[in-house]
Parts: structure tokens; sequence; C-alpha cells
């Protein structure tokens, strides 16, 4: 989702980093990462893969903004999906919460993490609830579809959040 913005020397953020694919891409094109997973392995792993190539990216094992106070130019948000409360580490990748808490926490707290000027993208899956631009709502956000992919028969979509 980042491909072709100007982020060279800007700060971005990659909340629910996984292996750290945007956060290396990032860092890569110059800009300046941090990385936050609540999953302990998936913070591991995108450590590991920053040091591999040799990529500064400054990487927390945060639930979401806990342990980011600062704003940045850019935030890319990879949430989990699904209305289902997470019952171990890999669930919190797939599971929102039975009542979304994961998407009402973060349309809440974004807007104090973000730059004046900066963008936020979310990228969610095909089959999401349309609750989840509902949440947005109550919170001050709109969803604005930016484009869609196809990986695996799967289709993705990309959101800009304005807030």
């Amino acid at each position: 989702p980042i491909c072709g913005m100007p982020i060279r020397d800007r700060t971005l953020l990659e909340v629910g980093s996984g292996s750290g694919a945007v956060s290396l891409t990032a860092a890569r094109a110059g800009a300046v990462v941090t990385a936050v997973d609540i999953s302990a392995s998936a913070v591991s792993a995108t450590r590991r893969n920053a040091l591999r190539n040799d990529l500064d990216v400054d990487v927390r094992h945060s639930d979401l903004f806990a342990l980011v106070p600062e704003r940045f130019h850019v935030v890319v948000v990879n949430p989990p999906y699904f209305r289902h409360d997470p019952t171990s580490e890999l669930d919190h990748a797939f599971h929102a919460g039975a009542g979304f808490e994961y998407f009402h926490r973060l349309f809440e707290e974004l807007p104090h993490h973000v730059a004046p000027g900066g963008t936020v993208l979310l990228t969610l899956a095909e089959g999401c609830d349309a609750a989840i631009g509902r949440i947005a709502a109550e919170h001050g956000c709109r969803l604005e579809l930016r484009g869609r992919s196809t990986a695996l028969l799967q289709w993705t979509y990309l959101f800009v959040v304005h807030c």
C-alpha cells in the first residue's frame, strides 16, 4: 500500500506488523519506521527480518498504541478482520473481538497518533463485516476506498481513513 508514496525521511507506523513486510519496504524507501504487533512471535519475526535486511526498524511489542506515544506522517493498519474473541496469540491476527472491540479502540485512539496532514491506510479482507465502517463513523472517522487487489482467490481492499 505504500509503493509510490513520498515517504523518504517521513515517519511511518505499521500497526499489526506480522512479518514486517510493509515496515521493511518503507525502511528501504527511506522512511523512519516503527512497527508494532500484539504478538510476540510477530515482533520477533519483524526484528529478525529487519536485521537480515540490514534495515533500521523500531519494533515494539504493543497492543495497538499502548507503547506508541508519538504521531506519524503515515500509519498503515493491517487489522484482524473477523468478529470473534481471540483465544490464542495467533487469533489476534484474525479476530477483532465479538463486539469488534479492536476497531472501537483503533478508531478512538488513531487520531492521536497521526501528524497533521498525515495519511492512514487500512486494509480489509473480502467478507469483513460492514459494521467496521459504522464503527469508524461513531468515532468521527470515514473510510475512503482507494483500491482492491486479489491474491489466492481473496480480495483485499485498501482504504484511506479520514479522522
